[in-house]
């Protein structure tokens, strides 16, 4: 998805409890095309009490949605067809 939507959209993960080195194992095993960072600050920022969470900003950097829980990747489209 990351690379469907590269011209119009910025991809981040952002871990919480993993260490650096889990998250840099997942990054392999799974071929993650966006940059992850280990923040757990960036979740307190957001006051976003659950995991796993999407958090969509727009090109004013306003919150355009918070999706708490798991997403699909229908449902991710959707929400980046309307923010977009």
């Amino acid at each position: 998805m990351a690379e469907e939507y590269e011209d119009q959209a910025v991809f981040a993960g952002v871990s919480h409890n993993d260490t650096v080195e889990d998250g840099m194992g997942y990054v392999e095993e799974f071929g993650v095309p966006y940059a992850m960072g280990h923040a757990p600050e960036v979740w307190a920022a957001y006051d976003d009490p659950v995991r796993p969470s999407t958090i969509v900003i727009d090109a004013d950097g306003n919150i355009a949605t918070i999706v708490t829980g798991p997403i699909s990747n229908e449902g991710m489209k959707r929400i980046l067809d309307q923010v977009t």
